[in-house]
């Protein structure tokens, strides 16, 4: 929907659209920035509500899957980027953060196998600077390979701008990339499914003779 909005030059409709997903001030974003954070959200939401919860439900089942997922809400819910909500975010967001760091690493590892590898460990190398932990700049970085375009940089919360460095190559994104991102999106879970299926395959015929 916000690659629609962007694509029909409708900027003011996309941030409206795009705000409820992001805790940052977006009245303000380009094109440009709509693009970018447009790319980060598909990014993040794949990781967050589908590659994370189903990591958890593998590894540990279905109550501790739900319970990342209540996480995930409370996270939403309360914003640790915005200071009448800091008290009550500081130990939800340190859990969230816990809960979703292997599958940054994780899933950031298999997008980049996907796409570009050598090059997500470039841009990795030189993303020190950008003020994102160390898995989610992984994850970011295998993104931005990806897609051929920076990623992350300055942003602004209530009104105030935090400086970071840029994830990635110069070129930044446009409606196009955005567009590119949303297909990559649909590729990627397409090959997680292929992928589960061939696990479980593998799973069922070692398992085959003891069942006879």
């Amino acid at each position: 929907m916000v690659s629609h909005s962007l694509h029909k030059q409708q900027l003011q409709l996309a941030r409206d659209r795009l705000q409820p997903l992001l805790r940052r001030d977006c009245n303000r974003l380009s094109a440009t920035g709509i693009a970018k954070a447009g790319i980060e959200v598909l990014a993040q939401r794949q990781l967050r509500h589908l590659v994370a919860v189903l990591f958890w439900f593998l590894l540990a089942g279905a109550m501790a899957a739900l319970t990342y997922r209540l996480l995930l809400e409370l996270q939403q819910a309360w914003s640790g980027k915005l200071s009448q909500q800091r008290d009550f975010a500081t130990a939800v967001s340190l859990l969230g953060q816990l809960g979703s760091w292997p599958a940054f690493w994780l899933h950031g590892c298999f997008v980049a196998l996907l796409y570009r590898f050598v090059q997500t460990l470039h841009t990795f190398q030189h993303s020190k600077n950008s003020g994102l932990p160390t898995p989610e700049r992984w994850y970011l970085s295998a993104w931005s390979s990806a897609v051929q375009r920076n990623l992350a940089g300055p942003v602004i919360y209530q009104a105030q701008k935090i400086r970071r460095e840029r994830i990635g190559p110069e070129p930044t994104p446009t409606v196009a990339d955005l567009q590119l991102a949303t297909q990559l999106d649909a590729e990627i879970q397409r090959s997680m499914l292929i992928l589960l299926c061939c696990v479980l395959g593998l799973i069922g015929l070692y398992q085959w003779p003891g069942m006879l």
